[in-house]
């Protein structure tokens, strides 16, 4: 049986009552015949804080774009892989990293936001060394452009962190948009959590190889292989269907 109910925004009672009753139970969201669009949706997905995604039919489909790009903006931290796995293809191809303009016209049209997004993630290199408990690592942070902003605009930046496939991101770091944001560095502007809560997870190539030197439980060949196979998964998802 099972454990994902199709359904339409708002989830109706009865089905919201199953998940209360069986955790494993994942949602998907006709977006098209849903009464909540947009920014609603997303507030209302992040409020609920269930399992949720929403059935994507076609990405190049307008109304799919315009929900796309309210995302990036959004002050809203919500969990949806249909949106976080767009959001990724859209990051590679910004960067140049796939061969796809699968994208290109979104794109296009919102530069600004993707400049921001890439200013914050560039920056995840500075919060790598950050929490290095180290003067010398603290000292080499701080001497970066210091941004204090504590903006959630577009916060699902963060989302991403969990997605093993997202850190060939940092194949192309653009250094000079790395900045000192010590807000975002030190207190809990994610949904009342830390930054550390989302780069400290086992998907994280860079997180664990910051933690395995410092517990001398990792050399540079081991890092090496970690590497070599972290690229190759990322070529085979590349071969497979787009989003």
């Amino acid at each position: 049986m099972s454990n994902t109910i199709h359904t339409i925004a708002p989830i109706s009672l009865d089905n919201l009552k199953l998940y209360f009753a069986d955790k494993t139970i994942n949602y998907l969201v006709d977006y098209k015949n849903s009464k909540l669009q947009g920014q609603k949706l997303l507030t209302y997905l992040g409020n609920l804080d269930l399992k949720a995604d929403i059935q994507i039919d076609d990405a190049r489909d307008p109304e799919f774009l315009e929900l796309l790009k309210v995302y990036f903006e959004s002050t809203t931290l919500v969990n949806v892989p249909s949106l976080e796995r767009a959001a990724i293809q859209v990051l590679f191809e910004y960067r140049g990293l796939v061969p796809s303009d699968f994208f290109s016209e979104f794109i296009q049209n919102n530069q600004e936001v993707l400049s921001s997004w890439t200013s914050k993630l560039d920056s995840l290199v500075l919060y790598n060394t950050w929490i290095i408990n180290d003067q010398a690592a603290k000292d080499e942070v701080s001497s970066f452009p210091l941004d204090e902003t504590d903006s959630i605009d577009g916060i699902n930046w963060v989302s991403l962190l969990k997605h093993e496939d997202f850190y060939f991101y940092f194949q192309t770091v653009d250094f000079s948009n790395l900045k000192n944001y010590t807000r975002y560095f030190n207190e809990n502007l994610f949904k009342g959590k830390n930054l550390y809560t989302f780069w400290a997870n086992e998907k994280n190539p860079m997180f664990l190889i910051t933690w395995g030197i410092l517990e001398q439980q990792i050399n540079s060949t081991e890092w090496a292989t970690l590497l070599n196979k972290a690229t190759q998964e990322i070529k085979d998802q590349e071969n497979a269907t787009s989003v």
